[in-house]
C-alpha cells in the first residue's frame, strides 16, 4: 500500500497535472486542496520575494508569495491532481508572508504579512467555511512577522516582529481566548527580523532569536511555567543574514540555528537539554549567499536538513544525520533561484524545497525515500 502511494506522489509530480480550482466555498476535508474553497480568483501574476511553504500532510503542500502588486497569492498542490493555478487572495503586503498549520484543531492555515501602515495583516483558512476575510491587527512593526503554531492541540499561535525601536514584539491568539488585548513590546535590540520555536513535550516554551547590534545571535525564552524570561542571551557569532532554527529531540528540546556567516559560508550553533549551548559557532563551509532554512524529519528530528541560495543563484544542501553524528557533504542542486530557498518537511520520508525563479515564477524541487531526489527542478 505504502509502495502505491508513493508511486503515485511521484507520477502526480513528474506530471505535473493541474487541478481545478473552484472559487465557490465549498465542505472541504484534510486531503482536500485548500484551493478549492476559496474567495480569491485565478491569477497568472508572477510572484516576488520569498515564497513559504506548509506541507499540511503527506498529500498537501500549500505555498504562499507576494505578487508583483503586493496581493498574497496561494498554490496548493494535492497527491493524486498535481499543482492547481495560483490563486489571488488580495490584501496590500509590504512583507514576505508566513504561513503556520494547525490541523489538530480542523484543518486551519493562518497567513501573516506586513501592510503599509507597518501593521500586521492576517487571513485564516478554515476547513468547511475556506478563506476569511483579511484582518488588520495593529501594530508598529518594521520586519516581516514570523509565527508559530502551539497551545493544546495547536489551538493557538504567537507572532513576532521586530517593533519601531529595534525592540522585540509580540502578539498572541488562542482558539478559547481569542486575540490578546494589545502587543507586548519585549524589549531587547534586534537588527534583523526574528525566528520563533516551540519546544518541549507540551511545545511548553518558545525561543525567539534575532540579530543583535554587533551581528551577534541573540535569543529571548519564554516557558510557561516562567512567562517571559527577562533576560536576553547574547549567544555571539558574527552573522550575515537572520537566523533561523528548528528543534529536535525526544521531547523537542534541543534546538538548531544557523545563519549565513562570514565568507558567504554556514554558521551553526545547538543547544541540548540539559547541557545548553555549544560554546563556539561551528563553520559548516559551502557556499551561502541566502538566509539559510532548516527542516528536520525521522524519528525525533534525528535527519536535519538545511537549504541556501549560492552565489551562483543555485540551491546548497546539505545534511545532518544524527544516527551517524555527521554532517554530509554539500550538494550543487541546480536551479536558477532569485529568492531564499524554503525547505519545508513532508512526512518522515521526505521533503519539498521552493524559491522564485527568474521569471517571477515559482521553482519547486523535491527528495522522497525510497525514490531520492526529483529529476529536476519544476518551473511553475
Amino acid at each position: 500500500m505504502k509502495r502505491r502511494m508513493y508511486l503515485r506522489i511521484v507520477f502526480s509530480l513528474i506530471t505535473g497535472s493541474v487541478m481545478a480550482v473552484s472559487c465557490k466555498k465549498s465542505a472541504l476535508t484534510a486531503d482536500n486542496a485548500v484551493a478549492e474553497a476559496l474567495t480569491g480568483t485565478i491569477t497568472t501574476s508572477s510572484i516576488t520575494g520569498n515564497p513559504v511553504a506548509i506541507a499540511r500532510n503527506l498529500t498537501n503542500l500549500d505555498v504562499f508569495a507576494r505578487s508583483t502588486d503586493n496581493h498574497l497569492l496561494h498554490r496548493n498542490y494535492h497527491e493524486g491532481s498535481g499543482w492547481a493555478a495560483w490563486v489571488d487572495l488580495g490584501g496590500n503586503l509590504t512583507s514576505d508572508p508566513y504561513a503556520v498549520y494547525r490541523g489538530a484543531t480542523g484543518n486551519i492555515i493562518d497567513v501573516f504579512a506586513k501592510g503599509t501602515s507597518n501593521n500586521l495583516l492576517h487571513i485564516a483558512y478554515k476547513d468547511s467555511i475556506g478563506w476569511g476575510s483579511w484582518e488588520n491587527k495593529g501594530g508598529n512593526i518594521t520586519s516581516a512577522p514570523q509565527a508559530i503554531a502551539r497551545g493544546v492541540n495547536l489551538n493557538g499561535f504567537n507572532i513576532f516582529a521586530k517593533g519601531s525601536s529595534n525592540n522585540l514584539v509580540h502578539l498572541w491568539y488562542t482558539d478559547i481566548l481569542g486575540w490578546s488585548t494589545g502587543w507586548d513590546n519585549l524589549g531587547g535590540y534586534i537588527t534583523s527580523e526574528p525566528f520563533a520555536v516551540a519546544g518541549g513535550a507540551n511545545l511548553e516554551r518558545i525561543d525567539v532569536f534575532a540579530l543583535g547590534a554587533n551581528n551577534n545571535l541573540v535569543q529571548k525564552r519564554y516557558t510557561d511555567a516562567t512567562n517571559w524570561i527577562a533576560q536576553w542571551n547574547n549567544l555571539g557569532g558574527y552573522l550575515y543574514s537572520a537566523p533561523t532554527a528548528v528543534v529536535r529531540g525526544q521531547n523537542r528540546t534541543d534546538i538548531n540555528v544557523v545563519a549565513r556567516g562570514s565568507g558567504n559560508t554556514l554558521a551553526h550553533l545547538w543547544y541540548t537539554d540539559p547541557t545548553g549551548w555549544t560554546s563556539t559557532w561551528e563553520n559548516l563551509g559551502g557556499n551561502v549567499a541566502s538566509k539559510p532554512h532548516a527542516s528536520v524529519r525521522g524519528t525525533h528530528g534525528s535527519i536535519l536538513h538545511v537549504a541556501a541560495t549560492s552565489t551562483g543563484n543555485t540551491l546548497s544542501f546539505r545534511t545532518y544525520d544524527n544516527a551517524v553524528a555527521l554532517w554530509g557533504s554539500w550538494q550543487n542542486k541546480g536551479g536558477y533561484l532569485y529568492s531564499e530557498s524554503y525547505v519545508v518537511t513532508r512526512d518522515n520520508a521526505g521533503f519539498n524545497i521552493v524559491a522564485t525563479g527568474s521569471a517571477g515564477n515559482l521553482e519547486h524541487l523535491w527528495y522522497y525515500e525510497p525514490f531520492g531526489w526529483s529529476t529536476g527542478w519544476d518551473h511553475l
